[in-house]
């Protein structure tokens, strides 16, 4: 009942932001605020916490890219599906379905910062220290929901964190100067993310392999190869 209780809570409160106050900045505080208030009633644990303001956050972010109308209800509509199946994993202790969720606040947050960067003339500069600060918040916080670790693990996952930011952040940058669409790009994002979150959870639980890295190679390169096979390259500016 109080999963019930609290999608729609957020369900209105995502509605609020999209009929009445489309211009107001309340979606993008009271969102996050109010997932991360959620969660931590449901769980008490800082980490999912955490995954599920920046959920918050990403959601409000992507409701003020849509267009008003049908468009904007129906992302609305998903938000709150997904936001559901989280808070169903949190309570049901469940933390690999709370990291898969975590995967498509990664994914729509890359689009987001993509569609920003392309399109709303953000600078460079700060769509670069986003990405960073993103990333390691949802980086270390699903990796810690997965695996149990001491403090001494903790600091150096936190370190690796802060490492695979920057590098996101360079990759960013590096794919936002191809001649592709803004989604292809995302996936592009997204499959080193994912490829580096498997193998770190696979170390830090000690079920890393050589077989393991091998098909993680695998995964990456037939990745890449379906997006840049199939995309239409726009032309040089």
């Amino acid at each position: 009942m109080r999963i019930v209780f609290f999608s729609f809570l957020f369900l209105f409160i995502a509605e609020l932001s999209v009929i009445i106050l489309p211009e107001s900045v309340l979606a993008s505080v009271a969102l996050p605020l109010f997932a991360f208030s959620a969660v931590w009633y449901l769980s008490g644990r800082l980490n999912m916490s955490v995954l599920a303001g920046v959920y918050g956050g990403v959601s409000a972010a992507l409701l003020s890219l849509v267009p008003g109308g049908f468009p904007e209800h129906i992302s609305v509509f998903f938000a709150v599906v997904a936001w559901y199946a989280f808070m169903r994993a949190v309570a049901d202790r469940r933390p690999r379905g709370v990291a898969l969720i975590s995967f498509i606040e990664v994914l729509v947050f890359y689009f987001v910062m993509l569609a920003w960067y392309a399109f709303s003339h953000v600078s460079l500069f700060f769509a670069l220290i986003i990405i960073a600060l993103g990333t390691a918040l949802i980086f270390f916080n699903s990796v810690t929901t997965v695996c149990e670790l001491g403090m001494r693990l903790r600091l150096r996952l936190f370190a690796f964190s802060l490492g695979v930011s920057v590098i996101m952040a360079e990759l960013f940058f590096v794919f936002s100067r191809l001649p592709l669409h803004i989604a292809n790009i995302d996936f592009l994002l997204f499959f080193v993310y994912y490829i580096v979150w498997d193998a770190t959870t696979r170390y830090f639980s000690s079920r890393f392999t050589k077989r393991a890295l091998i098909i993680n190679i695998l995964l990456l390169f037939l990745g890449f190869s379906t997006v840049l096979a199939f995309v239409r390259w726009l032309p040089s500016l």
